[in-house]
């Protein structure tokens, strides 16, 4: 009874320390706190005399990444939005951001499409840190910003109106030196005549 006694506070023991060692691994494994990582979205204001909303949408490149709390952000002219991730690890992941255009037929949406990284890196702290960097994805530019530019398609045309001069053709441009040119000849002309019939007129005389 005694031996049995004995071994089974050994085993007691042995389920208590592999109990420890299980809940600080697991503990020590969720040490980690979530991280509210931040990607900025500026809104340009273009002229119009009414207030303009901007439609923008972000969209993870791979569904194991951490969806943001909103897909989709009303964003008002000169102004700034935030996309919020939820992140609880360290790694990279990628998103796109581009803007939903609009149906004002006298509206130029912006229709640049930027990959976003996010970077989520862990602190000797154990606590999480971010960095986010935009790329466009059209060209491989990485601007300091994310942010979009609408125009006014009017203000547009207007301003292309205003710098084209008239295009002239070639007869138009040319009319007033073929006037000079015509009259020059008609004045060569009658002082030619006229010296002509002066001339005649002098040699009848001498004959005479």
């Amino acid at each position: 009874m005694k031996h049995f006694i004995k071994n089974l506070t050994y085993f007691a023991t042995v389920c208590a320390l592999l109990l420890c060692l299980f809940v600080g691994t697991a503990v020590a494994g969720s040490s980690n706190e979530t991280l509210e990582a931040e990607i900025p979205v500026d809104c340009i204001k273009f002229s119009r005399n009414r207030t303009e909303n901007y439609i923008v949408k972000i969209e993870s490149t791979d569904e194991s990444y951490p969806a943001p709390k909103e897909n989709k952000l009303t964003i008002k002219e000169d102004g700034t939005g935030y996309f919020v991730i939820s992140i609880n690890e360290p790694g990279n992941y990628d998103y796109l951001v581009y803007q939903e255009a609009g149906n004002d037929k006298d509206t130029m949406y912006d229709d640049t499409v930027y990959n976003v990284r996010v970077f989520v890196t862990q602190t000797d702290e154990k606590k999480l840190d971010f960095n986010v960097v935009a790329t466009v994805k059209a060209t491989g530019e990485k601007p300091d910003r994310v942010e979009f530019e609408n125009e006014d398609k009017n203000k547009i045309d207007g301003d292309s109106d205003s710098k084209t001069p008239p295009v002239k053709t070639g007869d138009e441009s040319n009319i007033p030196a073929y006037a000079v040119l015509a009259g020059v000849m008609v004045v060569v002309f009658i002082i030619l005549l006229v010296t002509r019939k002066k001339d005649d007129s002098d040699d009848e005389d001498d004959e005479k």
